[in-house]
């Protein structure tokens, strides 16, 4: 079940437009998971990610209470959700490409495209890519990738070579 909510989470990260949410739900135990659906009643809710929501605004991990990492310019710190909207951006779209570039079709022609596309967006990277949020959540994606590709690998290689490379080709442009 994580396996398959994971490349949920990834396809709808990538998906361009429409009108879909990823919900945070906290449970009353203090569990977290994410879902396109609303949180059941009992859970705590919060939106992490939408079509064309922007990337944190580059002084945002300098906004006060956003961590000693954050404060210093490090991005978040692991545990710290404040910027999770913009990093699952960044963690959907390199996870998805490590999950894929096994492939050599993947290869050849996501490679360039995922070029163009963290080329675009630089400053995010700039920003995240060496926080403890952005390692603690790409540890989670690349494991969750991991476990896939062993229970699923002919859908994972259907996955990569057709809705991941277009994902890829939409978001480049973008």
């Amino acid at each position: 079940m994580k396996t398959t909510a994971f490349f949920l989470l990834t396809l709808a990260c990538l998906a361009p437009g429409g009108a879909w949410a990823i919900n945070k739900c906290t449970d009353a135990a203090g569990k977290v998971s994410y879902q396109e659906q609303p949180c059941p009643a009992s859970a705590r809710q919060s939106a992490v990610a939408s079509p064309r929501s922007p990337a944190a605004p580059p002084s945002a991990a300098r906004q006060p209470g956003k961590g000693a990492a954050a404060q210093a310019g490090g991005g978040p710190a692991a545990g710290d959700a404040s910027a999770d909207e913009a990093i699952l951006r960044l963690v959907a779209t390199d996870s998805l490409v490590e999950s894929c570039k096994h492939l050599p079709d993947f290869n050849e022609q996501g490679m360039p495209l995922y070029q163009k596309w963290r080329q675009n967006r630089r400053q995010a990277y700039a920003q995240y890519e060496n926080s403890g949020r952005y390692a603690e959540l790409m540890a989670r994606a690349t494991e969750q990738a991991r476990l896939t590709r062993q229970a699923a690998p002919q859908q994972m290689n259907a996955f990569c070579s057709g809705p991941a490379l277009q994902a890829l080709r939409q978001q480049a442009v973008q």
